[in-house]
């Protein structure tokens, strides 16, 4: 899965609040482990 950057989480958040709709949130502490191996 790809990983938005702060222009792209941005715009991620502008076009959210514009269509009045919400992403769901994610636990980042549970990824953290997961992120630190894949990058081997």
């Amino acid at each position: 899965m790809p990983v938005a950057n702060y222009n792209i989480y941005c715009e991620m958040l502008d076009k959210a609040r514009k269509g009045r709709y919400a992403y769901p949130a994610i636990n980042v502490p549970r990824l953290r482990p997961q992120m630190r191996y894949s990058r081997d």
